[in-house]
């Protein structure tokens, strides 16, 4: 019988013109996956052989680990991402709850006041509240919908709002404060909206994880700039920094300071794929004990359209 990935399972036939055709199939996690399949030089000298369809089945084998390596980093990279929404959805639950605790209480109200002022007045409140609530799940789910770049015009001030607003809620309660200062010039780029917001979620995290700590004295800051045809968000923490010797490694796959279960190190490597897809680039500064700044740096689109201004 054959052997799933080893040279036995090479077969032989012959084509057309006579000459010899090996044939091996690539086997990932017990099924077949594809086949590698090599055709006899015309006029060779020696007719391909067990040598041959032993190379073959070695190459099966390469095939087959480098497909379940690719499958294995794709799994990784979703339950990275799973559990990225999860974090939100803690903070977004609390977060709803604040405005719907107002609504039944000013529903409580108005079912026992019958001043037409009053009423008017708590309804507005009602609508209010009810309007953070569904403008939090709205986000919480444009964010977690998968899809490929869709590169479009967007204000760079309009990304750092959503991205604020999914994680403000959850640094206050970890007694870190978020200062937040936009450019009067909102800042144009052609960019995946969803995509930016993901890339700023990352950084917003690992600062927050740098900051942690029971004394309450965490900081992180977000500022936006436009200067001479580029953006710039830069996201900063007065935190211990990062080591030099880790420096050069800290975009790598996989690598990552944190302990065991707190990440898998794909965060900073999926942002700064996603900020190179944008045609642009992520700096970074840090002095020991001062803390470290993350910089992203993103070409601005010269021209806006009336669809831009809504996105401001």
């Amino acid at each position: 019988p054959a052997e799933r990935g080893g040279s036995a399972s090479a077969t032989t036939g012959r084509g057309a013109d006579g000459d010899v055709i090996l044939g091996a199939p690539i086997w990932v996690q017990g099924k077949a996956a594809g086949a590698l399949i090599a055709f006899g030089v015309p006029d060779r000298e020696k007719e391909m052989g067990e040598d041959d369809a032993r190379r073959l089945g070695i190459l099966t084998r390469q095939a087959a680990l480098a497909i379940e390596r690719e499958m294995l980093q794709s799994q990784i990279i979703q339950s990275e991402k799973l559990a990225a929404i999860g974090e939100l959805v803690a903070g977004v639950a609390h977060e709803i709850n604040n405005p719907l605790t107002g609504v039944m209480g000013y529903a409580d109200l108005l079912t026992g006041n019958p001043d037409p002022q009053k009423t008017a007045r708590m309804a507005g409140y009602i609508k209010q509240e009810a309007g953070r609530c569904v403008k939090i799940v709205q986000n919480l789910l444009t964010f977690s919908r998968r899809r490929d770049l869709a590169l479009e015009p967007i204000s760079i001030n309009h990304v750092v709002r959503r991205a604020v607003e999914l994680r403000e809620y959850d640094l206050r309660t970890s007694g870190i404060s978020l200062l937040v200062g936009l450019s009067p010039e909102p800042g144009f780029v052609l960019g995946d909206e969803n995509h930016l917001v993901q890339v700023l979620l990352n950084l917003m995290t690992n600062a927050a994880h740098a900051v942690s700590g029971p004394d309450g004295s965490g900081q992180i800051e977000i500022r936006t700039r436009w200067e001479r045809g580029w953006v710039e968000v830069s996201v900063r923490d007065n935190g211990p920094g990062i080591r030099e010797e880790v420096m050069p490694r800290i975009f790598d796959p996989f690598f990552t300071t944190k302990g065991v279960g707190e990440g898998t190190g794909l965060g900073l490597s999926i942002s700064y794929g996603i900020i190179k897809a944008h045609r642009g680039d992520i700096r970074i500064e840090s002095v020991p004990e001062e803390g470290s700044t993350f910089t992203i740096v993103l070409p601005v689109r010269a021209a806006r359209t009336g669809r831009d201004a809504v996105r401001k």
